[in-house]
């Protein structure tokens, strides 16, 4: 199926991903498999033409840009990002694969003007000092992580979040579903919480 028998107002899902390349410490050796199995769940929407999915691997602040400005302007509902985060900052690949780091009130700024996104959902450690620019910018949904989250843990969160989603359920409920699979093998109920007001939905770890 080609692109061009997407409509303009398909729904589109950004999934960006960018790994440590210079140190064997920090690669994370799920992000290929996150990637993958996300594409393969959200893949049978995709062939009924109810949404588009673009997937950018290796994914620079260039990259990043140039999905939201140039070939999707407007258009984006979600985007999902996995890999190394801090409150800060997204770590971007830059040239020959060194680091990339994107600054997340330049990020917020630019996510702002999206006028179909509905969630940003950043996929590494210690994302949530990035929640409050991304709902102030007017994001209206964001899932981050406060502390350092295991790669596993992580990849698997996404899997089973993207998996009911897939099936219909709403963001609430998917981030529910995730969050219990979560809890179950690997952590206790009093590491997780959901915050939610009429606006916004985010999660803390």
């Amino acid at each position: 199926m080609d692109d061009d028998t997407m409509s303009s107002t398909t729904p589109v899902i950004f999934l960006a991903f960018a790994n440590n390349l210079e140190t064997h410490r920090e690669y994370l050796q799920m992000l290929k498999r996150e990637g993958n199995n996300i594409n393969t769940k959200l893949w049978p929407h995709r062939e009924k033409q109810l949404i588009d999915l673009h997937k950018v691997d290796n994914a620079s602040v260039k990259d990043v840009f140039q999905v939201f400005t140039e070939l999707f302007p407007d258009m984006i509902n979600i985007f999902h990002y996995g890999g190394h985060a801090d409150g800060g900052h997204l770590q971007l690949e830059g040239a020959a694969g060194g680091k990339e780091m994107a600054k997340a009130d330049g990020l917020a700024a630019m996510l702002g003007q999206q006028q179909q996104l509905q969630l940003v959902f950043l996929n590494g450690c210690s994302s949530k000092g990035q929640v409050d620019l991304l709902l102030a910018s007017g994001v209206k949904a964001v899932i981050a992580t406060a502390t350092v989250i295991d790669d596993t843990a992580a990849v698997e969160f996404a899997e089973q979040f993207y998996s009911s989603l897939s099936k219909g359920a709403n963001v609430q409920r998917a981030f529910t579903e995730a969050k219990a699979l979560v809890e179950t093998k690997y952590y206790g109920s009093t590491n997780l919480n959901l915050k939610i007001n009429e606006y916004t939905r985010s999660f803390t770890w």
